[in-house]
Order: C-alpha cells, then sequence, then structure tokens
C-alpha cells in the first residue's frame, strides 16, 4: 500500500522514533487506522494496553504521510493535557521531524508543513463547543474519551476532513482510547462491539496489559501494580472488565442499567409533563418527565446552564416543550428552597414566582414542597419504586444515570457531595419522584388500585 511518503509500508516511518516499537494489537490499530475502511477508530480497554502510545504515535504517523495535515488532540482539561498527552507526546515525536513548537497555541509544526495541536474540551466554560465549530482539520485523536460529552464526538464528526490538502486521507478521521467506564462509551462504542453492532466504518480494538509484552513480563512492576488491588478493581484495570464497577454505599441500590434505562420515549401530548428544578449556582439543572399511570413513569430529557438566569433556563424548556407549556399541561416541582426571595433575582421574587410568570403557569401548576424531603426518605422512597414501579430513565439523559449510579451516602444516610461530584442531576431526580409518588409506602393501594380490588 502506498502512503503518500514512496514508502511501501509504515515501518520506515515508525523508526523516526525509537522508542516506539507496537506490539501485536497496537499494530492491528494502526493497520486499521491506514486501511481507509474507518472513519471512527477507538482503542480500548485496561491500564498499561499502550493506548495512548498508539493513538499519538500514529497520528505522528498520519502527519508524516499527508503533508501540510492538520490534526487535533482533544482532552477534558488543560492542566491534564499538559502533565500527560503533552508528556506523552515529547517523548515519541521525532525530533528531526519537528519545526516548531507554539508554547502559546500548543501547536507543532512539522518541517513538511503538518501540523498537530492540543485543546482542551474545557467543557465547564463552553457549554456549546464553540471553541471547535470553526475549525478545518483531516482529524481528531479524543484523549480518554469517556472524561469528554459525547456530544464532542458530533461536532467532530462535523470538522473532520474540512481541511483540503494536495494529497488527501481516504476518509476523516476520529481516533479515539478509552478506559473500561458506565458513561456513554459503553453504549456508543463498547456493547456495540461486543454485539457486533458497529457501524461498517467503526472500530474497535480491545487491549489490556497482558497485550503489552514490556509491561506484562515485567515481573516486579506486575507485582508492584497487582499486589495489593481488590478484585473488582483488578477485573476493570488490569483485565478490562467493563462490568467490575462497585459503589460502597450506593444511594440507590436497586437502581439497574439494565432493567431501568431505556433507549427513548416519546411523550404523550396529552398527558402533563412534570419539570423538576434544581438551583444550584453552576449549573442550574432541570430534567423532564411524565407519569403515565399509577406506576409509571418516564424521565427523558435533561437540562442545564452554567451562567444563566432561571428565566433563560424556563426560555430554554418554553421552546422545546411549547405545546405542553402553552396548552398548560405542564406541572413545576423542585428545590424547595427555591421558594425563599432571593436578592439575586430581579425585584427580590423567589424562583418559583419567576417559573411562573415566565412560563405563564397557574398556581395550581406548582408542586412544589414546603420543605425538601430529608435524604434518607428519599433514599428509601426511590429503592421501593425502582423495585415496585416503572419508574423509568431514557439513555439521553446521561448525566442524570451516573448520578443514580454513582451516589453514595455516608455513615449516616445523607449523600456524599464534593466538588469533583456534586451530583447536580441527582436532586432534580428525587424531587420528580417525591412529587409522583409522596405516600407510595404508606398508601400504596393509590397507585394500583386494581390489585386491591381483585384482592377485596
Amino acid at each position: 500500500m502506498m502512503l503518500g511518503t514512496g514508502l511501501t509500508s509504515y515501518q520506515g516511518i515508525l523508526r523516526m522514533a525509537k522508542v516506539f516499537e507496537p506490539f501485536p494489537k497496537q499494530e492491528e490499530f494502526i493497520q486499521a487506522v491506514l486501511s481507509g475502511k474507518y472513519s471512527l477508530l477507538c482503542y480500548g480497554g485496561a491500564m498499561g494496553g499502550g493506548k495512548s502510545y498508539v493513538c499519538l504515535m500514529t497520528l505522528i504517523l498520519l502527519a508524516k504521510i499527508y503533508p501540510k495535515s492538520k490534526w487535533c488532540v482533544i482532552r477534558e482539561s488543560l492542566p491534564t493535557i499538559k502533565k500527560t498527552t503533552l508528556e506523552t507526546f515529547n517523548k515519541l515525536v521525532p525530533q528531526s521531524f519537528v519545526q516548531t513548537f507554539n508554547q502559546q497555541e500548543f501547536t507543532y509544526t512539522f518541517n513538511n508543513g503538518s501540523q498537530i495541536f492540543f485543546m482542551a474540551e474545557d467543557f465547564r466554560n463552553d457549554k456549546d463547543f464553540d471553541r471547535f465549530k470553526g475549525l478545518e482539520v483531516n482529524g481528531f485523536l479524543l484523549e480518554q474519551i469517556e472524561e469528554l460529552q459525547e456530544e464532542l464526538l458530533s461536532v467532530c464528526f462535523v470538522r473532520a476532513g474540512r481541511h483540503n490538502i494536495d494529497k488527501m486521507p481516504p476518509r476523516p478521521l476520529i481516533l479515539c482510547n478509552v478506559n473500561p467506564t458506565l458513561a456513554w462509551p459503553k453504549q456508543k462504542i463498547y456493547d456495540r462491539y461486543r454485539e457486533n453492532l458497529l457501524p461498517d466504518d467503526w472500530f474497535y480494538q480491545p487491549a489490556r496489559i497482558m497485550d503489552n509484552p514490556v509491561l506484562y513480563n515485567d515481573v516486579q512492576y506486575m507485582h508492584n501494580v497487582t499486589a495489593h488491588l481488590d478484585d473488582l478493581t483488578r477485573r476493570r484495570l488490569i483485565e478490562g472488565d467493563w462490568s467490575a464497577f462497585a459503589i460502597d454505599k450506593p444511594y440507590l441500590y436497586n437502581f439497574s442499567l439494565d432493567r431501568h434505562v431505556k433507549k427513548a420515549f416519546t411523550p404523550n401530548p396529552y398527558i402533563p409533563i412534570m419539570i423538576s428544578f434544581d438551583f444550584n449556582v453552576e449549573p442550574m439543572t432541570a430534567i423532564i418527565g411524565q407519569k403515565l399511570d399509577g406506576r409509571t413513569g418516564y424521565i427523558f430529557d435533561e437540562m442545564e446552564i452554567s451562567t444563566g438566569s432561571t428565566e433563560e433556563m424556563c426560555n430554554l424548556i418554553a421552546a422545546k416543550y411549547k405545546d405542553w407549556i402553552y396548552n398548560d399541561n405542564a406541572h413545576i416541582t423542585g428545590d424547595a428552597t427555591g421558594r425563599n426571595r432571593q436578592a439575586l433575582l430581579e425585584g427580590n421574587l423567589n424562583h418559583y414566582r419567576v417559573i411562573k410568570e415566565t412560563l405563564e403557569l397557574r398556581d395550581s401548576a406548582l408542586k412544589v414542597p414546603l420543605q425538601n424531603p430529608a435524604h434518607k426518605d428519599s433514599r428509601v422512597l426511590g429503592n421501593s419504586l425502582l423495585q415496585h414501579a416503572n419508574y423509568f430513565i431514557t439513555e439521553n439523559c446521561r448525566r442524570t444515570i451516573n448520578d443514580c449510579i454513582y451516589a453514595e451516602v455516608n455513615d449516616v444516610g445523607e449523600l456524599i457531595k464534593t466538588k469533583q461530584a456534586g451530583r447536580h442531576f441527582f436532586d432534580n431526580y428525587r424531587y420528580m419522584y417525591h412529587a409522583w409518588y409522596p405516600d407510595f409506602i404508606s398508601k400504596p393501594w393509590k397507585y394500583a388500585p386494581e390489585q386491591y380490588d381483585a384482592v377485596a
């Protein structure tokens, strides 16, 4: 295969990087990238499988093979890029190939005119991915894709292949690597790979530390990394087991991805929707649901804004669900503290007054409690509903699902929140089920009267 460099294989180019000699799984991945058959190629698996090395080296290969090409590496934050990705890249890139490195823009320019540049996703400050929408590149590398937003992948598909050069790659390319996760790459990539349902132009290469002879044959190293691992962590980090996750004290111990997460739901236009608000300073969040009958409810949408107002959130909701809002067919619940007057709101109003006026709702539409339910009570009710009712959530509500999976309680049953794990959507979720099923445990006949009529 001619690669545009006068070479019949890529081995000659690899010899530029004296520190990199691919092992079989890495070589299979490189060949898949260069085959021209695939648009998205993901290298995934456990610790030590050589994910970053092979992806970064492949990008250097592409930059060499296609003169004047442009490639973008994206990772979750700038500090992570500096500490990890750039350090690995600098070990691999042949200095004889580098023309310049711009430290302000994190851009390598090579002596054939190609460029590789590094960007942070920085979702906290750029929820709409505006910084990527003007890019014209030949392809991307998404490092640790489980740390990135699913929406970013769609942006990359639009922007890849936009940079025109004399000799173009056969396809726009998106490379990525991933660790075992319960986040969106599991459903979008790994589960589809396992079930042979990946699109024809997608490729997934699993790899584990056992596939890396340099590390696996190092007895002392393997002892150091495995000697003190518990069985679950060993399965996830060493064996690449995507199911090996545990929460010490799960809040929703009855929550199951298989049972409670549904692919999609289309709300009934004749049944009210429920909107649950939580007024975090950053971000403000809301989820949308619909209760179909006494025992069946779906949460099917989630929204957040980082720096906007309650009125702006309402405008977003109204634009998307106008058929319910303007037909007086929407109910509101959420954080009871939103009833308090807020000096930051115009006219010293409370949040629910703003919601009511912006959405032009009646007083009867507000289903907000006088005080928030205690976490202990919410835990009992939530797990009871998950076991005995049909309380579902659709798979597009990724952040809410993650909160349901990872939410933990401390020794006294209180929800654990940290700066890193704010659980911003979890309170929306529990406010919703308290509004729908306030006395599900004490008065179960209200929610399945046919069962009790039959007994009588």
